[in-house]
């Protein structure tokens, strides 16, 4: 049963993974040709950093919260 609840949380793992990735590596993606007043945050880089992290941390501690009850074993099979 336990490994059937880790399957179901791995769309969930990953999604917090692609959403550090993304928070992180975010002034790479940068794209200082475009309006930087139409970004979340803009106009400046730091702020829309800052935004981005919000969205993920919105999303990712929700997400961290269901994976652990998934991946976690039900009181009666711990040993």
């Amino acid at each position: 049963m336990l490994t059937f609840r880790r399957i179901l949380a791995l769309p969930l793992v990953l999604l917090v993974a692609f959403l550090a990735f993304r928070v992180l590596t975010y002034p790479l993606f940068w794209d200082a040709a475009t309006d930087p007043n139409t970004s979340w945050g803009g106009p400046t880089l730091l702020g829309a950093w800052v935004v981005h992290a919000i969205v993920g941390l919105a999303i990712a501690v929700p997400a961290g919260y269901v994976i652990r009850r998934l991946t976690r074993a039900p009181r009666g099979d711990r040993a």
